[in-house]
């Protein structure tokens, strides 16, 4: 067998595989986490809880995956869990201060006023959560 056409091949499979577990089985649940952060954004009319949604949903991914590629392989490897451990503190810094700066204390971004300036608000930031 020819090496390079076999790690093609084997490069091929990981690419079908991790399109498959961010597609099929991540990305509905990150559209749900999304448009669950878009009611908060009805409820409060502060779009930038927006960011600390991106964050979330970040965290969500790595967790979903994280758990996809052990049930898959029956394999914790350290550097599985070291890189969950880095997306978690991660997040905790960073989705930590969007919150407790932000989101909390009502800040509302300039960046969104102005980008839903001229266009139907609700319907702006709904494509806005969801892409």
């Amino acid at each position: 067998k020819n090496p390079i056409l076999q790690s093609m091949v084997d490069f091929s499979d990981l690419m079908n595989e991790y399109a498959h577990a961010m597609w099929v089985d991540t990305y509905y649940k990150i559209a749900i986490l999304m448009f669950l952060f878009y009611i908060v954004f009805l409820l409060t009319d502060n779009p930038t809880i927006v960011d600390f949604g991106y964050c979330t949903a970040h965290m969500a991914v790595g967790i979903n995956l994280f758990i996809y590629y052990a049930d898959y392989t029956d394999d914790l490897s350290i550097t599985k869990i070291i890189t969950l451990t880095l997306l978690a503190i991660w997040y905790l810094r960073l989705g930590g201060f969007i919150l407790t700066t932000r989101v909390l204390k009502g800040h509302k971004d300039a960046r969104y006023e102005e980008l839903a300036q001229n266009k139907s608000r609700k319907v702006y930031f709904l494509i806005n959560f969801q892409f």
